[in-house]
């Protein structure tokens, strides 16, 4: 485990993580930085905990909204191979039933 400083809008946190994770959390909180600096620019009166709050939500708004339209895939792709089942289905049934007539004949 290391100890990681980051510095947020000129305060500094430090993290406990994993060495092989550390460059991994230096990028993040270096993206994180851009996003706050953006968002202090765009909302001057908001506090730094404002800011976080309000990139907060809009990260969980994004990650939710992915995961709607994975899960809206996700159900097309069901039910287009549902739909595949039963005709495969439907045909079996087809061929054996003219068989059966064949047979009848």
């Amino acid at each position: 485990m290391s100890i990681v400083t980051i510095i947020l809008a000129g305060r500094k946190f430090k993290l406990s993580c994993s060495n092989e994770s550390q460059q991994y959390v230096e990028k993040l909180a270096e993206k994180l930085g851009l996003l706050l600096a953006k968002m202090a620019k765009e909302n001057k009166s908001a506090s730094f905990e404002m800011l976080l709050v309000m990139i907060s939500l809009g990260l969980m708004d994004e990650k939710y909204s992915k995961t709607e339209i994975s899960s809206e895939n996700a159900l097309t792709k069901v039910e287009i191979d549902h739909q595949e089942q039963l005709a495969s289905i439907f045909n079996s049934l087809t061929n054996i039933a003219s068989k059966f007539d064949d047979a009848t004949v």
